[in-house]
């Protein structure tokens, strides 16, 4: 029986320090390529348009999930990982979700963005919102505001975070948490972000190639459809990245699985590990789609003296 014991105590240290070097190296990765993303912005002044107001949100929502979050969630394993430390936890958890959320978000408005941008007029034209500067802001204030209130009920009632950073449940908000959860990440927003895409693809298709500014048509119409790609690529890594983590919390609850033993714990930790893959696959998912972006990754990643000219892309209405 002390055999058993130990053998699965070794077990369990190897499934701990084989996460914890996922982890690693997930963070690194991702962080290198995020916080060359961000640099990128701070040092070319062409890619920062009100275009790619939701990249660079994304760039910044990305570097605070690898070097924040992702360490506190392998610190704390919730549901019911620190119930003698409950205001950390729930604090964790709020935090959490409120990247979550903006992260959804700013992939979400992507979609709606370039949606926007296929149509034959503006549908709002004020002076205030055409200011890029003024438009940055309220595209990103927005985000986090909306992400922060969708978050705050982790942090602030106990029948939602109970369950997550103590060793109570209510019942019924506990399920209508879990299903909530999986529906908005999982359905309700992947099906909106598909759908604007698909709506995009098809007007790009069908829509009359026209001049614009003096910019050639053909030229126009290859900017928006390569723009067009990279959120429809942004839109499948978020289901594929997702998908994995919220079905699990749906199965563990209603299974009530037992979370020491071995193979749930290697499913849990891969579960989270794909969760943060999102955020490293992100800006990864501009280099492969984007020529712009991928000139930029080039010059500062692989230390190219190729390209050293980035062309204006702000009169194209599309950045990538």
């Amino acid at each position: 029986m002390l055999n058993s014991t130990s053998a699965q105590s070794d077990q369990m240290h190897l499934i701990h320090s084989l996460s914890l070097a996922v982890y690693v190296v997930i963070i690194a990765v991702g962080c290198i390529w995020n916080g060359t993303l961000i640099f990128m912005f701070a040092r070319h002044k062409e890619i920062r348009t009100k275009a790619n107001t939701m990249i660079f949100n994304l760039a910044v929502c990305d570097i605070i999930n690898l070097g924040i979050v992702a360490p506190l969630r392998y610190q704390y394993h919730y549901p019911h990982a620190s119930p003698d430390n409950v205001n950390a936890c729930r604090c964790i958890a709020a935090f959490h979700h409120t990247i979550l959320y903006a992260t959804a978000f700013s992939v979400f408005a992507l979609s709606i963005q370039r949606f926007c941008i296929t149509l034959p007029s503006p549908i709002i034209n004020t002076k205030l919102l055409n200011n890029t500067t003024f438009a940055k802001s309220v595209y990103i204030s927005l985000i986090w505001a909306i992400s922060l209130i969708n978050s705050l009920p982790y942090g602030l009632i106990w029948e939602v975070y109970g369950y997550l950073c103590d060793t109570s449940e209510n019942g019924y908000v506990t399920k209508a948490m879990i299903i909530a959860r999986f529906v908005i990440f999982c359905v309700i927003l992947p099906f909106f972000m598909f759908f604007f895409n698909f709506a995009t693809a098809r007007r790009l298709k069908c829509s009359v190639r026209i001049v614009v500014g003096g910019v050639n048509n053909t030229t126009r119409e290859v900017v928006r459809v390569r723009s067009a790609n990279v959120v429809m690529v942004l839109s499948i890594l978020f289901l594929m990245t997702h998908l994995p983590y919220f079905s699990w919390c749906l199965y563990a609850y209603w299974t009530d699985v037992d979370r020491n033993n071995a193979t749930t714990l290697i499913l849990e930790y891969v579960s989270k590990h794909f969760l943060f893959l999102n955020s490293m696959f992100n800006p990864m998912a501009l280099y492969i789609t984007s020529s712009t972006f991928r000139k930029l990754f080039r010059k500062y990643l692989c230390c190219s003296r190729g390209d050293r000219k980035i062309p204006s892309v702000q009169s194209t209405s599309t950045s990538f």
